[in-house]
């Protein structure tokens, strides 16, 4: 379940990322803005991996967004992906 929230926070890291810079800037340039190999960003917007804590930081000032928005999600509003891991484990009882 764990790779779930990963999938969860590279979904966001990628929406963020588009709509901060209204689908402008490639994983190839956010990678040289962070200092880091494109297949790095390419991998946290997948899940495969998570940004470090000082990586996280940056990566949110960057995107103009706050790190628990990021690693959480914005309060009060699940993913669909978490939407879709409660209805998988919890269906509705007809």
């Amino acid at each position: 379940m764990i790779d779930y929230f990963k999938k969860a926070m590279g979904e966001r890291i990628k929406t963020a990322r588009e709509t901060t810079f209204k689908g402008t800037v490639s994983q190839k340039q956010m990678a040289i803005f962070m200092n880091k190999h494109w297949r790095t960003i390419q991998n946290w917007e997948e899940g495969k991996t998570t940004p470090k804590h000082l990586d996280m930081i940056k990566l949110a000032n960057i995107l103009k967004v706050s790190v628990k928005d990021l690693t959480y999600g914005p309060k009060g509003k699940l993913p669909d992906s978490i939407k879709e891991l409660i209805k998988t484990y919890f269906p509705e009882e007809k």
